[in-house]
């Protein structure tokens, strides 16, 4: 089961300047409880709510992988005190609680994360196997209209990696879940 538990939003103005970015917080019930991204710092209640729907409190979470370490995606970590936390390498700065992960890490049968740069050097996305194929990709495709325009994120290390990640996705999901905003149907 794959559930977003909040949803993210981006305000940007006429000039594309970030305003507010609050990542997607989504849920995957496996064998373990995942969570992918945590969402901006202060958006605990919004979390905490959206478990409760789920029958589940933070304390339940077995996994939390973070898509990268902008504080949009990792400001809620601290609520999930018994979970293992996963990211890419090259986002660690030094030894941490984190798993690093590198290109491909198998969290289970039906969980993959595999390596999607061009945001940032570590970015990472979380696929996984249900009736579909469900990618959630935190800011390899920030939003659906990234998506729909075939144009990378606006803040990236490198645009030609960042849009080699998007085509990746496309080729691999069915169903795509943005860093900043609701699920959509790969077409």
């Amino acid at each position: 089961m794959i559930k977003i538990i909040k949803p993210g939003i981006i305000i940007r103005d006429k000039l594309g300047i970030v305003h507010d970015a609050r990542s997607t917080v989504t849920l995957i019930k496996n064998k373990k409880n995942i969570i992918v991204d945590t969402g901006a710092i202060g958006e605990h209640k919004g979390i905490i709510n959206g478990l409760k729907k789920e029958k589940l409190k933070p304390e339940d979470i077995d996994i939390v992988i973070n898509t990268h370490l902008h504080p949009d995606h990792c400001g809620n970590n601290d609520l999930f005190v018994n979970a293992e936390f996963i990211a890419h390498e090259v986002e660690l700065m030094q030894k941490s609680k984190f798993t690093a992960v590198r290109d491909e890490y198998e969290v289970s049968k039906k969980v993959k994360i595999i390596w999607t740069p061009g945001h940032t050097l570590g970015s990472i996305s979380v696929l996984v196997r249900e009736d579909k194929i469900y990618a959630v990709v935190g800011d390899a495709i920030p939003t659906h209209e990234n998506y729909l325009t075939w144009m990378p994120p606006h803040i990236n290390i490198d645009p030609k990696m960042a849009m080699e990640s998007m085509k990746k996705i496309k080729e691999l999901a069915d169903v795509i879940i943005p860093g900043h905003g609701d699920m959509f149907e790969v077409k």
